[in-house]
């Protein structure tokens, strides 16, 4: 069974993307069944350790709303602070995903791909990443 933090965190976060007309990628999203059995979230034990909103690979999810700061919160992917100091990869690309680029990311030290591409985020000029 799913972490109760992270259960609430994936509610939070199912709550702000919705699919467009023409998709279905939250189809398997019902948070009656475990949501660890949902296509895009991967467990880890009773953690949440990747979610999968967008793989260029896979085509456009087609997704619109705003990322939901719930994602800080998911256990095994942020510290005590709810950062998600340990992120390696995010992806959200091809999406209609709107808002702005939460000033978080830029904290992010362990983060080697960000992809936020084909989305429409409000960037914010101080964030940069030195790799």
């Amino acid at each position: 069974m799913l972490h109760p933090l992270d259960f609430l965190a994936l509610q939070s976060i199912r709550k702000a993307l919705n699919d467009m007309p023409d998709s279905n990628f939250f189809s398997s999203c019902d948070f009656i069944s475990n949501p660890c059995n949902f296509a895009v979230v991967y467990c880890e034990a009773d953690k949440v350790i990747a979610l999968n909103l967008g793989d260029p690979r896979a085509g456009s999810p087609r997704l619109t709303g705003c990322l939901d700061p719930a994602i800080g919160k998911l256990s095994a992917l942020a510290d005590h602070a709810s950062q998600l100091k340990n992120l390696q990869f995010l992806s959200i690309s091809r999406n209609f995903i709107s808002g702005e680029i939460p000033a978080k990311l830029a904290e992010l030290r362990s983060l080697q791909t960000l992809d936020l591409s084909y989305n429409q985020l409000r960037s914010l000029c101080f964030l940069y990443f030195i790799l």
